[in-house]
């Protein structure tokens, strides 16, 4: 509302009818009044009527944003991210900070393909930057399966945190180097997980001794016996004993080497401390053996099977096999 103000009161002189205007000499004045008013700055303060449709960005307002953050604390994704998109409207996100606030509470309830589609090309064309938004877009690229997509996106979040401010994202970085190296572990690239592996485990041993026996597990399961012991190695052995004993012998079998599997899980029985887990690695050899058609084997390692947990659930397996194979040529191997 302008009334009062000397500007509006000459605008309103203006629009009177030109028939009240009696002289030439008003007709100059009034020439030269809107000559002024169309070159002369609006105040600061001054009304502005944005057309609809204008491309104009206006912030959201921040009792809104403190509404949404307050939800995401609460955990309440799903609200939240509703509650900013009807603040947005048609428009989209105004701000780098409202679209990485968007992208966060997305995250947040697993919407995956939505960070995706927030991120990919702001980031691809330089409309954003910095750690945080290229590792959300990796997370959503991992979550997707994208291996390749979410190992070239933590590896651009790590760069653009190492010319941030030093240890300003340290924590956030392990977890980058983490799941760089999971996927980089699925792509088959051993050597690159191998140096995350190292850099997670200078910076929290604990940590990389988890991450170690995990990659094993992986590389196992690839049937890469090399990789396996590769990983292993990064690992006390305690660890190895209690939780990857028997990722050597699965490596081995999944690359098809039945022979070499069985030797190790014969070897890394007397390292063994529990009953139940010799019990497990005789149940192995066992069955190794009797796929090789090994009768006389086969029955020694079973019984080995129950004088290790002769109460536990191998037993009920073992004596079951025995009875099939029949007790005449049993021998403690």
């Amino acid at each position: 509302d302008g009334r009062g103000h000397p500007v509006a009161g000459v605008a309103s002189f203006l629009f009177l009818p030109y028939s009240l205007l009696l002289s030439p000499m008003k007709r100059i004045l009034s020439a030269v009044i809107l000559s002024f008013l169309t070159t002369f700055p609006v105040e600061p303060g001054a009304a502005l009527q944005i057309p609809e449709g204008d491309s104009v960005q206006t912030a959201v307002p921040d009792s809104v944003l403190s509404l949404v953050r307050d939800e995401f604390q609460e955990g309440r994704f799903w609200h939240g991210t509703t509650r900013l998109r009807e603040a947005f409207d048609s428009r989209g996100p105004g701000s780098a900070a409202e679209l990485l606030l968007l992208a966060e509470g997305e995250v947040g309830w697993g919407n995956w393909p939505a960070v995706k589609e927030l991120l990919a090309h702001p980031l691809s064309v330089g409309e954003v930057s910095g750690f945080r938004p290229w590792f959300l877009l990796a997370r959503a690229l991992e979550a997707e399966g994208d291996s390749a997509g979410a190992a070239d996106a933590y590896t651009q979040a790590l760069a653009e945190g190492a010319s941030g401010r030093a240890g300003s994202h340290e924590a956030t970085e392990i977890e980058a180097h983490i799941r760089r190296a999971r996927a980089r572990s699925h792509l088959g690239e051993l050597q690159g997980a191998l140096q995350d592996l190292r850099v997670v485990l200078s910076s929290n041993p604990p940590q990389g001794r988890w991450l170690a026996l995990e990659l094993a597990r992986q590389a196992a399961s690839a049937g890469a016996p090399e990789a396996t012991h590769t990983f292993l190695s990064s690992v006390s052995p305690v660890e190895v004993r209690q939780r990857g004993w028997d990722l050597p012998p699965k490596g081995l079998l999944a690359s098809g080497d039945s022979a070499g599997a069985e030797a190790a899980y014969w070897s890394a029985i007397p390292s063994l401390g529990s009953g139940a887990e010799r019990a497990t690695a005789w149940e192995r050899v066992a069955l190794l053996r009797w796929a090789r058609a090994d009768s006389v084997g086969t029955r020694a390692a079973f019984h080995q099977v129950l004088m290790e947990d002769s109460r536990g659930g191998l037993a009920a397996g073992a004596a079951s096999a025995l009875l099939e194979l029949g007790f005449d040529s049993a021998t403690v191997a």
